[in-house]
């Protein structure tokens, strides 16, 4: 009997592990679950695909004919609701289960949700997803400046995207420096002055206390 493989997440990890299963057994069954509605992309390469670099094409390394000639069910827009281990199935949002023998939960890491007034205004953004990246995009046609909440390989990579097009940046960093925990002060620095020669203005030890609108669309935070 086949074994079925079922991953949750087509990040790079899911989709490797995919390409690795499907190499080290041809007859297994290999199922992807992704929440998302397009094939494999690098998330870090959003900021290029945000500052004009990369075109979608470009940035969508696959398309699902590929999974199709590896024999690999790319099931998209589908969630899991929750993983039932006595069963070895998962419980999809729709009520459906799906019995797996072996099962790999690489679903990446996300923004944590910000928790504070205006958060659901028009103009924030969340920078996870390739749909959220496209919104950034959308968004910059109006937009002289910006402001970047938190100061992760994320944060700084968009930062640098949105100075290219010409875009006022506002960083907000939480501690002293950039990155106490990876860098040591002088590497930190060099973080630093890349961004400020770039344009950027990056204010540390400051956290948004909330984000203020003028009818459902941000103008400041606070």
């Amino acid at each position: 009997m086949k074994t079925h493989f079922v991953i949750i997440g087509n990040g790079a990890a899911g989709y490797r592990a995919a390409k690795s299963l499907r190499r080290a057994d041809a007859g297994a069954q290999i199922s992807v679950i992704t929440e998302e509605r397009h094939p494999f992309y690098l998330r870090r390469q959003l900021a290029d695909f945000v500052a004009g670099n990369l075109s979608l094409p470009e940035l969508i390394f696959q398309s699902r004919n590929s999974y199709r000639r590896d024999r690999i069910d790319l099931l998209m827009m589908t969630r899991v609701e929750r993983i039932d281990p006595a069963a070895h199935e998962i419980v999809l949002f729709n009520g459906e289960r799906i019995r797996y023998d072996r099962l790999l939960v690489a679903t990446g890491t996300h923004a944590v949700p910000l928790g504070i007034p205006g958060a659901d205004l028009e103009g924030v953004v969340t920078f996870d997803t390739l749909p959220q990246a496209q919104e950034v995009k959308r968004l910059l046609r109006d937009v002289r400046d910006a402001a970047i909440l938190g100061e992760g390989i994320v944060g700084l990579t968009l930062a640098e995207s949105l100075l290219a097009t010409g875009v006022h940046v506002t960083q907000l960093v939480r501690g002293e420096r950039f990155w106490p925990e990876m860098l040591e002060e002088h590497t930190s620095g060099l973080v630093q002055d890349m961004l400020e020669a770039a344009g950027a203005t990056l204010r540390y030890e400051t956290e948004a206390h909330a984000i203020i609108g003028e009818g459902a669309r941000v103008i400041g935070i606070e």
